[in-house]
Formats: C-alpha cells, sequence, structure tokens
C-alpha cells in the first residue's frame, strides 16, 4: 500500500483507497473510475468523471451508479454476499480518439473480500461493434487473523 493507494501484481494494477481502479494492464483513471462509493447502502447512487487514458488514446466517461440490492453472488471462487451495482456510462474521446459510445455494467461488490468479486460489463460505441466483458473472482484466501497475544504477567 502506497499513501491511499494500493498496488496489485507487482504495480500492473492500482487501486485508489475506495478500491477504485487507479491504474489497469490496459490503461490509466484520472482521478479513478469512481465505480465504488463508501458507506454503501441500497439505494444509494452517485456519478464521477474521469479520463481514461489507454497509450496516445484518450477518453472522456462520466459514470452513475446506484446500489441496487444485497444478493448472493456466485463465482468460481465460491458464493459472496454482495451489493449489487447498476452503471450507466458515456464516454467521448479526447486525444487520438474522436469515437463515442455508452457501457452499462452491474458489478457485485462483496464485503467480505472488500472488493468487486463479479463484473458483467456490455460496452457500445457509437460507430463499432458492441463489447461484452465477464469478470469474476476466481481464487480468495482470507488473511490470517492477528493472533492474541497473552498479557504479560
Amino acid at each position: 500500500m502506497e499513501g491511499e493507494r494500493t498496488e496489485i501484481n507487482g504495480g500492473s494494477v492500482v487501486l485508489d483507497a475506495n478500491g477504485n481502479n487507479v491504474k489497469t494492464a490496459s490503461g490509466t483513471f484520472e482521478p479513478s473510475d469512481g465505480k465504488l462509493q463508501f458507506p454503501m447502502s441500497v439505494g444509494k447512487t452517485w456519478s464521477s468523471s474521469s479520463i481514461y487514458r489507454s497509450g496516445s488514446w484518450a477518453s472522456a466517461v462520466e459514470r452513475q451508479a446506484t446500489v441496487v440490492g444485497v444478493e448472493q453472488v456466485r463465482t468460481s471462487a465460491g458464493v459472496f454476499a454482495a451489493f449489487k451495482i447498476e452503471i450507466t456510462a458515456s464516454w467521448s474521446g479526447t486525444e487520438g480518439n474522436r469515437g463515442e459510445g455508452t457501457a452499462r455494467e452491474t458489478d457485485w461488490y462483496a464485503p467480505a473480500v472488500g472488493r468487486i468479486v463479479k463484473m458483467d460489463y456490455f460496452d457500445r460505441p457509437t460507430h463499432g461493434a458492441p463489447t461484452p466483458t465477464h469478470v469474476e473472482l476466481v481464487g480468495f484466501k482470507p488473511a490470517p487473523a492477528a493472533s492474541a497475544r497473552p498479557a504479560s504477567q
């Protein structure tokens, strides 16, 4: 952990203090992707704005998110109680890209894991083929509980 950021996989992924993507294998978000906001509760809504950069390509992204419920979600790593978050987004190219489009995303955030454990994403550029993406947690091992030290006598 560096300041209020967490590095994963040797720094190929960087998360902010809320677990939002700042850097992924494909690009960076400034300030972050804004997909999570705490405290989380059913009915909570928020919006976020970011710039996504990948090489010489950049895009302005506007997201609106709503926590629509709590449910049990099945992943390859197991079944988790999770907040279900529905996100709509619009994007428009700013540098090296004049494309635009919209996206729909459903994320399941599991407090026991402290991360999004499943994501279904559907990107629809105005000119081009839509792109569906599915990501889920494939393994999870909780950190060992801190051992209690006996009080000194």
